[in-house]
């Protein structure tokens, strides 16, 4: 991993080939996988590449 961000529910990590990839609550489907299904193991976040940093905030 090149990259990793954290909150209170969910977690985001940038795979060496800049993919991004989720983990945690995903009510309001912060986890990009175009669900809003909790998954404790980390679920290919569709849509960016070429990711260099992420970062992940609290949602109410």
């Amino acid at each position: 991993m090149m990259a990793v961000a954290a909150s209170e529910t969910h977690s985001l990590a940038v795979g060496s080939g800049g993919a991004v990839w989720a983990w945690g609550f995903n009510r309001f489907g912060q986890l990009g996988d175009d669900t809003t299904d909790d998954n404790l193991a980390p679920v290919h976040v569709r849509g960016p590449t070429g990711v260099v940093s992420v970062a992940a905030a609290l949602l109410d």
